[in-house]
């Protein structure tokens, strides 16, 4: 079973995203946020080394909000085929093109509403799929019931995404004709 404040999606017994939110100061400084720690399948870095052109960019570029350990440069893979924002079901999205964001975010949906959006770009992190993962750290405040519901937004937009982008499929068409006789 998980801890409080981790994300953990298993597929045929093999993980294939591991999220872990940890709420503190960082030890080399008093900011307040999250440090995130994320570790990811293989596949799943392939995947989005394939959205561009396969090169890491300072996160930094992006946005502001994260930030590696002290003395680190945290990369993101480019994106230079975005797949936009996907929604889900329960009426909240996600998105993969805002590196150095919120994590948990406002967003227009296709009819104007304004709905909660899950900011799963850290997916795009280099180096999610090797050794422990990649720790960074998101600048912010943060409530404990904040701090669920992201954990539990974060889940249900991993598993939608797996899902929609990553999971093996494999669909038959058939067309066939039906003879009438006279």
């Amino acid at each position: 079973m998980a801890e409080e404040g981790q994300i953990t999606i298993v597929k045929r017994g093999e993980t294939v995203i591991d999220a872990r939110l940890c709420r503190g100061g960082r030890s080399t400084d008093d900011s307040f946020g999250l440090t995130m720690t994320i570790k990811v399948h293989p596949r799943i870095e392939q995947f989005m080394r394939s959205l561009g052109t396969g090169t890491g960019e300072d996160v930094k570029r992006y946005g502001r909000y994260w930030s590696a350990e002290q003395g680190k440069v945290l990369l993101v893979y480019d994106m230079s085929n975005p797949l936009g924002i996907t929604s889900m079901p329960n009426g909240v999205s996600f998105r993969l093109d805002r590196p150095g964001h919120l994590i948990s975010e406002q967003a227009l949906d296709g009819m104007g509403h304004n709905n909660s959006c899950v900011n799963l770009s850290f997916l795009r992190l280099l180096g999610a799929s090797e050794g422990i993962g990649v720790n960074f750290h998101v600048n912010g405040v943060y409530t404990l019931d904040a701090i669920k519901q992201m954990r539990d937004k974060i889940g249900e937009a991993a598993q939608v995404f797996y899902i929609a982008y990553i999971k093996p499929v494999d669909l038959d068409v058939m067309i066939s004709t039906q003879d009438i006789l006279r």
